[in-house]
């Protein structure tokens, strides 16, 4: 399984107010995240894989496993656009 975390030379990031603030530092751009993207990006600080984020997911939001599967794969997916992920195979 691959195990996911936060590329801490790419971005840097705070929660403040209960948001979470990223900074891309190499774009010099800073984004905000909805509900969702906090709460995958807070398990992703101490590195996950995508089934135990989706079913993470699953399990606060109420949701069905394919649209928790489906919401993280979207995430993972920007967040591997924007190369703000490490992967190691464990």
């Amino acid at each position: 399984m691959v195990q996911l975390r936060i590329d801490e030379s790419a971005v840097a990031w705070r929660e403040v107010d209960g948001d979470i603030v990223v900074i891309d530092l190499k774009a010099s751009q800073y984004l905000t995240l909805n509900a969702v993207g906090r709460f995958l990006w807070l398990r992703l600080a101490h590195g996950a894989d995508e089934t135990s984020l989706t079913d993470a997911l699953a399990a606060e939001a109420g949701l069905d496993r394919d649209r928790a599967r489906n919401d993280v794969a979207a995430f993972v997916q920007d967040l591997r656009t924007r190369k703000f992920l490490v992967e190691s195979n464990n």
